[in-house]
């Protein structure tokens, strides 16, 4: 018999082939082997993977994987530098520094423009009197309202770059500040918005990105005897006897099929316990199982007894309707009810089980399981949701020319389903690491065609870094390595603000543009009189200051969010 001994340590303390204690609610903080217990820990924004994921004695977990039900005790593999975590922030280091400069084509053109101006004007006011005896006999003298200095200093104020060097400025201030206020953070400001709207491909992530993060209760398929089409239900407009989604699922539209279902009491019955488990514990799913039955309608029924089998599921006692005692009942993976509870299952109900489930994850649905001792036996599937503006996004991108991708951790299976969902993608990548995602984001901008990059996991942070423009979705949902690596935060979490900057991205450089042809027409309207004597030195002055203050009020345009 051992006796354990717990010490709390720091973490540049730890060393390889330590026991670490993970406690229910905390991440793991080194890489390493679980050694004892089970649970079910969220890998979300290092893997990718949509829901928590089963692990007992023997599996790997990654530093930073977070706890949900159970108590874990990990043997360290990996420390330091050499974890999963600084790995990742090794890889964004890197990218950012390997991550091509972009100059301003304002700072390339100014610096020449300037230089240009002042050779010119010099070379006026000594050359011009001799070349104009020689080729036009007329006499030119260096002094005087008409001299060569003064029609060389009139020459360098009309051609002065004020309005073309304060055209862009305000311009982009105008956009930035049109960013701020609709919840569009840009870090990098005037070169993130002259860099995003040169790109021609687009890539998200899937989990977090184009999705919502949370599952949604699908479908609830219910076990009959006699196998009739009658014992599978349909839930959010997706049937279930082995139809594959259609490519235009829509999944919020389905509260008349919904209302429909639940009429069964088998159905509302098997929802009925499973909240009632369910609201016992804070794993996704459960939110998925309340938020169901809260928009049907459906009240838990009382149980006693509870227990939760950290990692596997839950376990009670319920008194059913149609029966006057308390019957067991349990909700969870199906390989808690295969193995635990194998004993209540007739062979029947087992190959069902079997044959449901392995549909449903072919299909990229995640799935739970409830049955009760009195024979009672259904099948849950949950998807991914996608975000309700994620559609429309990649519509607006392809509508533009954009090639559009996916790159997901997540399993090829799910990353299908919610591109299938979605349309209009044109390509996809599934069960990616990050430094996979970082090379896929450098291949890509290896053929001169620029990356935007839309992610939110500690695993999109690389990619972030190296893309051409990275965006982050959120700030407090985000991870921090992603937020840091990215040059765009999405304040407010929507696809269609991701749209709406590379719009006014384009829109600002259009401004940019037509400031830049402005203040040069208007200043080649008064340099060319100015050096021919045609008008004094206060009118080229006039001319020049006016010119400024009408780019300017161009540039201010962008103020206003129409302007996109």
């Amino acid at each position: 018999r051992v006796r354990l001994v717990l010490e709390t340590v720091a973490v540049d303390e730890v060393q390889v082939g330590d026991h670490l204690l993970v406690k229910t609610g905390e991440p793991a903080p080194c890489d390493g082997v679980i050694v004892s217990g089970s649970a079910y820990v969220s890998e979300e924004h290092i893997t990718g993977e949509s829901l928590p994921r089963s692990v007992e004695a023997g599996d790997d977990i990654p530093a930073g994987a977070r706890t949900l039900d159970g108590s874990l005790v990990l043997d360290v593999r990996r420390v330091g530098a050499e974890s999963t975590i600084s790995r990742m922030i090794r890889l964004v280091t890197e990218a950012q520094q390997n991550r091509p400069r972009l100059q301003g084509f304002l700072d390339r053109f100014g610096r020449t423009y300037s230089q240009l101006v002042v050779a010119s004007s010099v070379l006026i006011a000594v050359l011009l009197p001799p070349v104009a005896q020689l080729l036009a006999s007329t006499r030119i003298g260096y002094t005087g309202a008409s001299g060569s200095f003064s029609r060389a200093l009139g020459f360098l104020v009309a051609s002065s770059p004020c309005a073309l060097m304060i055209g862009a400025p305000v311009a982009y201030l105008s956009a930035l500040s049109a960013c701020a206020r609709r919840g569009v953070l840009v870090k990098g400001g005037a070169r993130t918005i002259e860099a995003l709207s040169s790109v021609s491909r687009v890539v998200f992530d899937k989990t977090g990105t184009l999705t919502t993060g949370h599952p949604l209760l699908l479908a609830i398929d219910v076990y009959s005897p006699d196998h009739s089409d009658d014992s599978n239900a349909t839930i959010n407009g997706t049937a279930v006897n082995g139809v594959a989604p259609e490519k235009d699922l829509i999944w919020r539209e389905h509260e008349q099929e919904l209302k429909k279902t639940l009429e069964r009491p088998m159905v509302r019955q098997a929802l009925s316990v499973a909240t009632a488990l369910e609201g016992h514990t804070v794993h996704p799913i459960a939110s998925a199982v309340l938020a169901e039955a809260e928009r049907a309608d459906v009240e838990a029924v009382a149980v006693s007894g509870f227990k939760s089998v950290a990692g596997q599921g839950l376990e009670a006692q319920a008194e059913l309707e149609g029966g006057g005692e308390l019957v067991g009942v349990r909700f969870g993976r199906v390989e808690f009810l295969k193995t635990q509870h194998r004993s209540s299952l007739t062979q029947s109900q087992l190959e069902w089980l079997e044959r449901k489930s392995e549909w449903a994850t072919k299909l990229g649905e995640s799935v739970a399981a409830y049955a009760s001792d009195r024979g009672d036996l259904a099948l849950f599937r949950f998807v991914d949701e996608p975000r309700e503006d994620a559609a429309a996004a990649v519509k607006s991108f392809k509508k533009r020319g954009f090639e559009t991708g996916v790159l997901t951790g997540d399993r090829r299976a799910n990353a299908v389903l919610v591109a299938n969902s979605i349309g209009g993608l044109d390509s996809l990548w599934a069960d990616l690491k990050p430094e996979e995602k970082l090379e896929m984001v450098k291949t890509m901008s290896n053929d001169e065609r620029r990356v935007f990059y839309v992610g939110d996991g500690i695993n999109d942070a690389p990619a972030l870094a190296a893309a051409t423009v990275g965006a982050s979705m959120g700030l407090s949902s985000a991870s921090a390595s992603a937020v840091h690596a990215a040059d765009i935060v999405i304040m407010r979490q929507r696809l269609e603000d991701v749209d709406w900057f590379y719009r006014k991205s384009v829109a600002t450089q259009n401004i940019v543009k037509q400031n830049v042809v402005f203040a040069l027409g208007l200043m080649c309207l008064a340099a060319t009189p100015a050096v021919l004597g045609s008008i004094p030195l206060w009118l080229a002055v006039t001319l020049h200051e006016g010119s400024t203050i009408l780019v300017g009020l161009n540039g201010l345009r962008l103020l206003s969010d129409r302007l996109s």
